[in-house]
């Protein structure tokens, strides 16, 4: 029987922690703005875990530059790029804008679409609401 004991241990110690994929969910709301301040309309925002057994999740902007999603607690590199879009309302191919001179596409520089050089970086915790204000050169 005390051979079994530590087997036992270990198991309920397993049971204690949850894995990140089971952590309750945090709804997670913002806003997007411009360098001037101005909402940045039908972009893409995407948190970006920095640890590995959590995945990717995305929101797109409204009109205001509004998004909400929920995201498991962690540590997150955010990301913003340009929304793919329908085809224009004249019929003509919709699709994304290419870079300008600057490097910027759609208003959006560089590093804001890579995670790897994103300024931004947001921790969310194990309960409540995270509100943001996402602001291009801040």
């Amino acid at each position: 029987m005390l051979r079994f004991l530590p087997l036992v241990g270990a198991i309920i110690l397993m049971g204690c922690s949850k894995p990140p994929a089971t952590r309750n969910a945090v709804t997670v709301s913002g806003q997007m703005l411009d360098a001037g301040g101005k909402p940045l309309a039908l972009k893409v925002v995407s948190f970006n875990p920095q640890e590995r057994d959590q995945k990717n999740n995305s929101s797109g902007t409204d009109a205001q530059g509004k998004f909400t999603l929920k995201l498991v607690p962690g540590k997150y590199h955010v990301t913003v790029a340009e929304a793919a879009r329908a085809a224009a309302a004249d019929g003509t191919a919709g699709g994304v804008t290419a870079p300008d001179k600057a490097g910027k596409m759609g208003g959006i520089p560089i590093q804001y679409r890579n995670p790897n050089e994103t300024p931004w970086h947001i921790t969310i915790p194990d309960e409540g609401q995270v509100d943001l204000v996402l602001q291009i050169g801040k």
